[in-house]
This record gives structure tokens, sequence and C-alpha cells, in this order.
């Protein structure tokens, strides 16, 4: 599973993608992967729709392309400065999601 998420991922990278789809989808599948590991590892998901793996990665997976979709439309109109906005807040939630992942994974 976590090698399907990744290779979404890279996939939907590479077509025309910038630094901010980068950095969005790396920490979308920080987050995805660490989830995933943290869990094999004795975690626990605490969200009741996200119990299920395949709803929990697709869902993911989701989010992050409507994210990218998202910082590539407001580029395309004119909004750089709402662009960029969208990528930190991304890269914050997301990466430390994959923070809180991996110290989770070390209790």
């Amino acid at each position: 599973m976590k090698c399907l998420a990744l290779a979404l991922l890279l996939a939907a990278s590479t077509a025309s993608a910038d630094l901010g789809d980068s950095l969005i989808l790396g920490a979308s599948g920080a987050d995805i992967i660490t989830t995933e590991m943290a869990l094999r590892r004795g975690g626990y998901e605490a969200n009741p729709l996200m119990r299920e793996p395949g709803v929990r990665v697709l869902s993911k997976l989701a989010a992050g392309v409507i994210v990218v979709w998202a910082h590539r439309k407001l580029k395309r109109d004119g909004h750089s400065t709402k662009a960029k906005l969208v990528v930190i807040i991304a890269v914050v939630l997301w990466g430390g999601a994959a923070v809180w992942n991996v110290r989770a994974m070390s209790r």
C-alpha cells in the first residue's frame, strides 16, 4: 500500500510540478508513510473514519491532489501570495502530522 501511495504521489508530481507542488506532495507522502508505519508498530488511528487502510490512504492522496490543484489554480490566476500560503499551511500541517507519527513510534 505504501508503494502505491508513493508511486501515485510521484506520478502526480512529475506533470509540470514546481517547488510548491513538490513540497505539498512530499509532506503529504510523509504523513501517509509515517501513519502506516506507526500503525504497523502498534499505534492506533483516533479518527474512526480513517481506521480502514484503503480509505485512509485514498483520502490522504485525494487531499494531496486537491491541495496541489488549488495551489496551481491560485498561481495561474495571479494569486501568488495565496498560493504560497497554501503551500505553507499544507507543509506545516502534513509535516507536523509526520513528525507526530515519528514521535509516536519512538514511545
